[in-house]
């Protein structure tokens, strides 16, 4: 969506920006996490942060990060787009909760 918004070399850099601000607020979840040229998270560091902070404290900087995300869709895009975005957030999540155990 980023990228198709603004292009991927400004979504790349609209999302470390996101990415930077994350690490100062807390950067044992977030050190050494780097975009892909693609602006995708490097999950694989991730999912190492995960076991070593916790599962608590990933989910929460998670729903930090998508907050900051949103928060950049609603400037930018126009109210239409940013409602489906919101929809879709809404169906992924729905969909989360069905696959729990």
């Amino acid at each position: 969506l980023m990228r198709g918004a603004f292009g991927p070399s400004r979504a790349r850099f609209e999302l470390q920006r996101i990415l930077n601000r994350c690490l100062l607020e807390n950067p044992g979840v977030w050190l050494n996490i780097e975009l892909g040229p693609d602006g995708e998270l490097d999950w694989a560091i991730l999912e190492t942060n995960l076991v070593l902070s916790g599962q608590r404290p990933y989910a929460d900087e998670l729903e930090v990060f998508l907050q900051h995300e949103l928060e950049l869709v609603e400037r930018c895009l126009t109210r239409e787009q940013s409602a489906q975005v919101h929809r879709a957030l809404d169906h992924i999540h729905a969909a989360f909760i069905t696959e729990r155990p």
